[in-house]
């Protein structure tokens, strides 16, 4: 089994000031910057004043002797409520997007760890699956085996879905967890999820919540505090 070069304490440290501050930070951006932002009484404002400006643009044209009052109404609402629906659908896109950069910030995190430890900046590691291959072939360390390894596949497979759609991580995903493809207002609590995903970045058939990506999150944070737990096992065995 190979050492661990620099020491598990290091690394310890390491993982602290770099890791899990750039995963407390990249949460802190969604959560407390962008999403206070947009909140449906911000989504709400920004609607009313698109009918209210579209209400006055059609007042300010020459009309008819008879005018039909009640279709200005209607079609000012209309441009309000036009308004209302993409902005919450961009909102839940960049819920998604976030989601997905979740994933490949661990990755890149995970991938920069491994490089590091055998010292070989060099190495190609394109998919999870080989870098889990990897740290089971140089330490006997399996990294499916921390608790919440689960999330972190959902968390795979969400990023895959957000970035390319229906396929086969949209699948899996549906399979494990259906409730990310039911609409967070309009579909029925006892209703199947949505069948196919066409436009998760524009927030259509896939529907990460704030909780569900805190959730992810925090299996993350004990990811990297499961790790460096780990890797002072290795550093005293070797």
């Amino acid at each position: 089994m190979a050492e661990i070069r620099l020491g598990a304490a290091w690394w310890q440290s390491y993982i602290g000031t770099v890791f899990l501050r750039e995963i407390d930070m990249y949460g802190r951006v969604l959560i407390g910057r962008f999403l206070p932002t947009i909140t449906d009484e911000e989504i709400t404002k920004m609607s009313d004043d698109v009918e209210q400006a579209e209400w006055n643009r059609i007042g300010s044209l020459p009309g008819p002797e008879e005018y039909d009052e009640s279709q200005a109404v209607e079609e000012a609402f209309g441009a309000g409520l036009e308004e209302y629906q993409y902005l919450h659908s961009i909102r839940q896109g960049i819920i998604n997007v976030f989601g997905a950069g979740l994933y490949h910030l661990f990755e890149q995190q995970l991938c920069k760890l491994l490089r590091s430890l055998i010292y070989d900046r060099d190495l190609q590691l394109e998919k999870m699956k080989e870098v889990v291959k990897k740290f089971r072939e140089v330490y006997g360390l399996d990294l499916e085996k921390f608790p919440k390894w689960r999330e972190i596949h959902t968390l795979r497979l969400l990023a895959n879905c957000t970035k390319h759609g229906e396929g086969r991580s949209c699948q899996e995903l549906r399979e494990i967890e259906p409730d990310l493809f039911k609409h967070p207002v309009y579909s029925e609590p006892e209703a199947p999820p949505r069948a196919f995903t066409e436009r998760p970045l524009g927030g259509e058939g896939l529907y990460l919540t704030v909780s569900g990506f805190e959730r992810k999150l925090q299996a993350i944070r004990e990811f990297w505090r499961w790790m460096a737990e780990r890797l002072v096992e290795l550093d005293d065995a070797s």
